[in-house]
């Protein structure tokens, strides 16, 4: 199985999505881990279903304009069998 994780640090820049398309494109990884999106939900599924992912769980990042910061996407093929075991969000420092 090929898995392709990478620290984003923030994926508003064009420039970051376009070489992080690319690679999906070129590797066809079935499962994405990106951490550090500065993104939120909605951002992060756009990001899912451009890529072809059909299964998939998003975090959003906090703050707003350029004071976004974390945010985690993981997507995975529909053919893999994952499981979410345990997720717990925390608005500590929100």
């Amino acid at each position: 199985m090929k898995t392709l994780s990478w620290n984003c640090r923030g994926l508003g820049n064009p420039r970051a999505v376009r070489a992080l398309s690319r690679l999906v494109r070129l590797e066809n990884p079935q499962v994405v881990f990106l951490m550090e999106t500065r993104l939120k939900v909605p951002e992060i599924d756009y990001l899912k279903h451009k890529w072809g992912f059909s299964c998939g769980l998003a975090v959003d990042c906090r703050g707003f304009g350029r004071e976004r910061s974390g945010g985690l996407a993981l997507f995975w093929k529909e053919h893999l069998d994952i499981t979410i075991k345990s997720y717990l969000w925390s608005s500590r420092g929100a």
